[in-house]
């Protein structure tokens, strides 16, 4: 095994991992709208997704950097181009999705609905949000990644009143709040790796772009909602430098591999269950919104993901249905909430409604396939388009 190379099973036990995530988010905000105060509901699974996605972001897009780093036709414009379009391939029409399903749910909204009512309200905040944040200011404020930006935040802590200019997440896409913290993180990530970490003479500018494409995770770690989404990223991070190291080591693939890794997945278990069942008797609470649950739950991740390096063949049936959910689900992710608060407004009546809730589980996976069949799985070839056009001058360059 070679450094940074992965088996079958780690890639589909990667790409399993990614496709959960995505629907852990969907089911929690499903069952927000219709079944509302049920088990599934009072879980908050939903934010279980999110610490998924942020661990799993912070290994694949540090190992991908890993990879390339060494090489001169890399530098930090190809990983703006691959970070950049991977983001914006789909999220671009996901903004422009959600402002015309907005449009209509506004309108909607408007004359009244007889599920919005003020015992409902928790459950149904994308609902009563849609009327204050489908506006021209907040859509282009997501479109530049300013959603829920520190800065605002800081402003409102110190007693500064929210006004137009505090953006947060555009109508009914509330789960968009995350993705402007991937997108600075991808940003303060390449900077500091190509800029600093590769360049033997830093410069001072360089530093001083590193220190403002680091405030927001910067304030992801220390603070703002969840509490933790920056230091979950960094320990993706961190796990990929470990799996560097131990996968160049010869002597890690002897017949003790598989059994340390299973030890270690059962401790991680046992932390993670236990600090869980804490959490439920000293708080009422198992929200992962704190560092020590999330570091368990990062720690049994990649202990599994230790375990799959042993498997060469996967059924090839399953890992088609693993690669394909997993391909799919940043669209999901994206559209989803979109998708089920429309249900929920032009179907009313269906509050604690197994039926609709398992409708709006079909309903958002079909639109996400058509989305990432539409606009998303080209990101790739535009990248690459992109970067040989980029790439061009300086080759012209190095003939001289």
């Amino acid at each position: 095994m070679t450094k940074l190379s992965l088996s079958q099973g780690q890639i589909t036990y990667l790409d399993f991992v990614r496709g959960m995530a995505a629907m852990v988010v969907l089911f929690g905000h499903s069952a927000m709208m219709f079944l509302g105060g049920s088990t599934l509901d009072k879980l908050h699974i939903q934010e279980y997704g999110v610490i998924l996605f942020f661990v799993i972001s912070g290994f694949l897009i540090s190992r991908s950097v890993f990879q390339k780093i060494d090489r001169h036709d890399y530098t930090f414009r190809h990983f703006f181009c691959d970070r950049f379009f991977r983001i914006y391939c789909g999220y671009i029409p996901a903004l422009i999705f959600v402002a015309i399903v907005d449009y209509f749910l506004k309108q909607k909204i408007g004359v009244g609905h007889p599920n919005i009512t003020p015992e409902r309200y928790d459950y149904l905040l994308s609902v009563k949000y849609v009327m204050e944040t489908t506006n021209i200011q907040t859509w282009f404020g997501n479109l530049f990644m300013l959603q829920y930006f520190p800065g605002f935040q800081i402003l409102n802590l110190i007693g500064i009143p929210e006004n137009e200019w505090f953006i947060k997440s555009y109508g009914s896409a509330t789960p968009f709040w995350t993705i402007s913290i991937e997108w600075w993180l991808y940003m303060s990530f390449g900077f500091g790796m190509f800029f600093i970490f590769k360049n033997a003479h830093p410069k001072l500018w360089h530093y001083i772009m590193f220190g403002i494409l680091s405030f927001v995770p910067f304030y992801y770690a220390i603070g703002g909602i969840m509490n933790c989404l920056s230091v979950m990223w960094f320990l993706g991070v961190f796990a990929s430098v470990l799996f560097y190291f131990y996968s160049g080591n010869e002597s890690n693939t002897g017949r003790n591999y598989k059994k340390y890794a299973l030890y270690l997945a059962l401790i991680f278990f046992a932390c993670t269950a236990g600090r869980l069942l804490s959490l439920k008797i000293d708080f009422d609470s198992v929200r992962p919104d704190e560092a020590q649950l999330s570091i368990f739950i990062t720690g049994l991740i990649f202990s599994l993901f230790l375990y799959c390096g042993h498997i060469n063949k996967v059924n090839a049936s399953f890992k088609k249905i693993v690669t394909f959910i997993a391909d799919y689900s940043f669209s999901l992710y994206l559209t989803h909430r979109t998708v089920v608060t429309a249900q929920y407004v032009f179907f009313p009546g269906h509050d604690n409604d197994m039926n609709f809730f398992l409708i709006s589980i079909v309903i958002s996976n079909i639109i996400a396939i058509i989305f990432w069949y539409l606009f998303e799985r080209h990101h790739k070839a535009i990248s690459n388009f992109v970067k040989k056009r980029i790439s061009k001058p300086q080759t012209a360059q190095e003939r001289l």
